[in-house]
């Protein structure tokens, strides 16, 4: 009895051998692979009906996860390549295409047909990329891998609107910690497209937001985060001595050091690297005399009165020396 049972487990676990022989490797590696592993790996199956080539999967994925290609790039860089034209997808080959490769679905039925029938009404394979791109499906498919899914604008350069989306991306990351939400991103990243807003109007956005206030950031962090944000480097040490050393001393507020950042040629030539409109920002007066009780305010109390009731300083000093000194603590940030 004992001889047969080894002899049954000897060949049993030979059958799974054997088995596990014959599956894919790919098929194996899709099951444990997941964000980025799995997006890159859809798209290869669906743009060129193949498994990733190992250096091919290595180069998308390392795109991705180093900050240099959103989603919907990515995406794009599969659908208009060489490889996938050659096959001469049809239109209703390629609607399906974009909802594997963006959805990881099949059609439903009600959004193939509008979409075939868009087509047949003379509109391109890149605006119906780009209804695909911007959908709220897609963005929370990137979401959930946490990386940005990216607008998408056929009018412009892809590169060019990859760079914008890296730039808003950039901002999220950097001032809030989070990725940007989808109305945000598109906001962004459609007004620097077409020259509306400007990279400094999209860094004001997010620094003077209330949740970027919330952070409670001491001034050496904030003076840290402007690098950031606006260099995209760390500070240099003298650079951020002087910052800071100003800060402190109440020679300037946090609205002139922003000012200082948004305005330095570095900021402008980053600007103009990613083909965005710098802009200029000029420092608000940044403390405020409640003439109804003689309180020195921070500038960014929501609760102060009517403007008509109100003076302003450019520094806490500058109110001081005519005569204002208590503070209002409430809406002083820490100041």
């Amino acid at each position: 009895m004992k001889a047969f049972l080894k002899n049954t487990l000897v060949i049993f676990l030979l059958s799974l051998v054997m088995i596990a022989s014959i599956i894919p490797a790919f098929s194996i590696e899709s099951k444990a692979a997941t964000g980025v592993d799995d997006f890159v790996t859809r798209c290869y199956r669906v743009a060129f009906q193949r498994t990733p080539d190992p250096g091919g999967f290595e180069f998308w994925k390392a795109k991705i996860n180093d900050g240099k290609l959103v989603g919907s790039t990515v995406v794009y860089e599969f659908i208009f390549s060489k490889e996938y034209i050659a096959q001469n997808r049809t239109d209703k080959e390629f609607v399906n295409d974009l909802y594997t490769m963006f959805m990881g679905r099949v059609a439903d039925q009600e959004g193939y047909n509008y979409w075939c029938g868009k087509i047949n009404e003379g509109m391109s394979r890149e605006e119906v990329f780009a209804g695909f791109a911007n959908s709220v499906e897609f963005y929370e498919i990137c979401y959930g891998y946490g990386i940005t899914a990216g607008y998408y604008s056929n009018d412009y350069d892809i590169g060019q609107v990859n760079n914008i989306n890296l730039f808003v991306e950039r901002l999220y990351k950097t001032c809030l910690g989070r990725l940007g939400d989808r109305e945000g991103q598109n906001y962004w990243v459609e007004g620097m497209l077409t020259g509306k807003l400007s990279g400094t109007d999209c860094a004001a956005n997010y620094i003077k937001s209330a949740e970027y206030e919330s952070l409670g950031l001491s001034d050496e962090q904030y003076v840290e985060n402007l690098y950031t944000a606006f260099m995209g480097r760390e500070s240099d040490e003298a650079g951020k001595n002087g910052w800071v050393g100003q800060l402190n001393t109440n020679a300037l507020s946090r609205d002139q050091v922003f000012e200082g950042f948004a305005n330095s040629p570095e900021f402008k030539g980053i600007c103009s690297g990613y083909g965005i409109v710098s802009g200029e920002y000029h420092a608000k007066d940044c403390y405020i005399v409640n003439k109804n009780n003689g309180k020195l305010h921070y500038y960014t109390c929501a609760s102060l009165p009517l403007e008509r009731n109100r003076i302003y300083f450019p520094t806490k000093q500058s109110a001081n020396n005519a005569g204002y000194t208590d503070e209002h603590r409430e809406c002083m940030q820490g100041k």
